[in-house]
């Protein structure tokens, strides 16, 4: 998996999870049940709170998360936004 070859290269790495059924969370974190991307997107959360360590590199990943009831369907300009928000 790229991120953690990069994580192992000594690079700070991380990865959003947007894979339908949270492949990409199983693999690294061992579930895909945690608050992610979709909570921090509602306001639920902080960014803080959606970002997990892997289990085995030292990259970090952001999980899709699970839904909210009427939760607005998510948007490429509205993820741009909150990525933006939270790292530049």
């Amino acid at each position: 998996m790229l991120v953690r070859a990069i994580a192992k290269s000594g690079k700070s790495s991380l990865i959003v999870d947007l894979s339908g059924g949270g492949v990409t969370s199983i693999e690294m974190l061992g579930s895909k049940d945690l608050s992610g991307l979709y909570a921090l997107m509602a306001g639920a959360v902080s960014f803080d709170n959606v970002v997990y360590k892997d289990r085995s590199s030292n990259a970090h990943v952001v999980p899709a998360g699970m839904i909210f009831p009427n939760m607005p369907q998510m948007n490429l300009q509205a993820l741009t936004e909150v990525i933006w928000q939270q790292c530049c």
